[in-house]
């Protein structure tokens, strides 16, 4: 930029950006998570409710975000408490006791989920509702949610629960 002063001298004033030289997002960038529904499953042991997880945008750097599940389920009787996470979608992590996962900067999926559990109850659908919140100042929304639905397994003409 150049201005000039009032005695006509021309200053020139250089504004750079303060994007780092290894990032190709400015750190300014701002996005929100976002979290797919998981649809819904049949209530059966080893069967997954799995839910994308991600940036609605690129950013500066990894975001780490909190998760949790609420719902009309019961977390230990019809889902395991133990949620689970993947960045490629084959290689399964278990979510770390704070709860704490990163998301990548670049906004790619990171796919989480909970394993459903056949409590042999019969009983209506039932709801896990994931949560994911964060501090992180580069996020403008702090918190989204996702639902999946466990359908209960029971048979059309029977009232004993499969």
């Amino acid at each position: 930029m150049l201005f000039r002063s009032i005695d006509e001298t021309v200053v020139e004033t250089i504004i750079t950006d303060d994007k780092g030289p290894d990032s190709p997002i400015d750190e300014d960038v701002k996005a929100t998570i976002v979290i797919g529904d998981a649809g819904s499953v049949t209530e059966a042991n080893a069967t997954y409710l799995t839910y994308d997880v991600k940036l609605s945008n690129a950013v500066g750097s990894n975001v780490e975000i909190t998760l949790n599940t609420t719902g009309s389920a019961t977390a230990g009787s019809d889902y395991k408490s133990q949620l689970q996470y993947s960045i490629d979608g084959t290689t399964w992590t278990n979510v770390p006791t704070t709860n704490k996962i990163t998301l990548p900067a670049d906004g790619s999926v990171v796919k989480v989920r909970a394993e459903v559990l056949d409590d042999a109850i019969t009983e209506s659908n039932e709801t896990v509702i994931l949560n994911a919140t964060t501090t992180n100042a580069q996020i403008t929304s702090s918190a989204d949610t996702g639902t999946g639905t466990i359908n209960d397994d029971k048979g059309p003409d029977s009232p004993i629960d499969e």
